[in-house]
């Protein structure tokens, strides 16, 4: 039995966030080996603003046959932020295979959308979060497409979750996946493990396919690929799922049964599996969430790497914050208060009201610092 057969050989990982898509060669032991960024394109409408998966798709396909030829890579695995789907026709090989453009989730809504989706929602458990800014659910997103463009939707195959596309588009097998469907998609139960009611209201399980794990292997790589951009024919296409679930699992993997995690980035997000269901508050910015075995995870939702942001600035010091710069903040009674973005975050009533209070933190350091100390909070 080679390293390739006993699980030891690397596998790639597509991460694939909001602002960058990262491509990276792993080791078995979970040691990053080589690691590949570009920043994730979106284009405007109409008929919304959209990610640029034609041209994303070209970077993945070269980028991962460029990897393969630096190791000996056995499988490939995609993981995504929770915000993200594509409604695909049938063929992958048909343009970007999306039967309409996959949505950029952080515009506007038009109102009349906004409107019509709210009755339709469900419940908390149905949605396993309050209704957030923008097109953030892919239930609101789904809703979208279908209002505006009917004919298209009508002619639709399948509605895959982000990792689940870039899998279909690799293996041509389309796959959910609870942990995906389980982030705040408002179209999966997780307590009940069953689709929400907006689901069958509109007809939409005919785009639902059947269900595989994270780690499943869907197939290997489609021979077109192979032809076209020099993939191995015998690399493995895994399921994949939702970006934080999968961070959660790491640590489960390695023993651990009581523990909480917080990942950080655009959005700051915790999970913890003893939260029982009826502390959950959706108006605190708490979530129900699935693991990748399809259990329950208490969570909370924010944004965090936006109020960063607004404190820190666009292009904030890349140098550690000193510990004595934080200390004089505190010890003048400086302080950031939420939310200084459009959504209240874990605040209820907080939007738009961000402030600082005390004096002004005036250094570049200061305002890092500063924008450390409110997210920790």
């Amino acid at each position: 039995m080679n390293d390739r057969d006993s699980g030891a050989a690397p596998v790639a990982v597509l991460d694939v966030g909001k602002t960058n898509v990262k491509l990276s060669a792993v080791a078995a032991d979970g040691t990053l080996v080589e690691t590949i960024s570009v920043p994730n394109p979106v284009l405007p409408g109409p008929p919304w603003r959209h990610h640029d998966l034609t041209r994303l798709g070209e970077w993945v396909f070269e980028t991962l046959a460029a990897l393969s030829r630096r190791h000996d890579l056995a499988a490939v695995v995609a993981a995504g932020h929770g915000s993200g789907g594509v409604l695909t026709g049938a063929d992958p090989d048909v343009g970007d295979g999306a039967a309409l453009p996959m949505i950029d989730y952080e515009q506007p809504l038009p109102p009349d959308i906004r409107d019509g989706y709210s009755p339709l929602a469900g419940t908390f458990l149905d949605r396993g979060s309050a209704t957030m800014h923008g097109a953030t659910h892919q239930a609101r997103q789904l809703y979208w497409m279908e209002e505006r463009e009917p004919d298209a939707f009508g002619k639709a195959r399948w509605y895959l979750g982000l990792p689940q596309y870039w899998a279909w588009r690799l293996s041509g097998v389309a796959a959910s996946e609870a942990s995906f469907l389980g982030a705040q998609s408002h179209l999966w139960n997780v307590a009940e493990r069953r689709f929400s009611p907006i689901v069958s209201a509109r007809g939409w399980e005919r785009l639902m396919p059947p269900f595989a794990k994270a780690w499943q292997t869907l197939g290997p790589i489609r021979p077109e690929l192979v032809r076209r951009f020099g993939l191995p024919a015998e690399m493995r296409v895994l399921a994949g799922g939702h970006d934080s679930s999968l961070n959660h699992y790491r640590y489960h993997a390695a023993g651990l049964r009581d523990f909480t995690v917080i990942s950080t980035g655009t959005w700051i997000v915790g999970f913890s599996r003893s939260t029982p269901i009826e502390r959950l508050d959706e108006h605190r910015g708490m979530t129900l969430n699935s693991d990748v075995f399809g259990n329950r995870l208490g969570g909370i939702l924010t944004m965090g790497g936006r109020e960063f942001s607004h404190i820190a600035g666009s292009n904030p010091p890349t140098d550690d914050a000193p510990i004595e710069v934080l200390g004089r903040l505190v010890a003048q009674r400086t302080i950031a208060a939420p939310s200084f973005g459009d959504d209240d975050g874990l605040f209820p009533g907080s939007a738009g009201s961000g402030r600082i209070l005390g004096p002004d933190a005036e250094t570049a350091m200061e305002r890092k610092a500063l924008a450390l100390l409110y997210c920790a909070l």
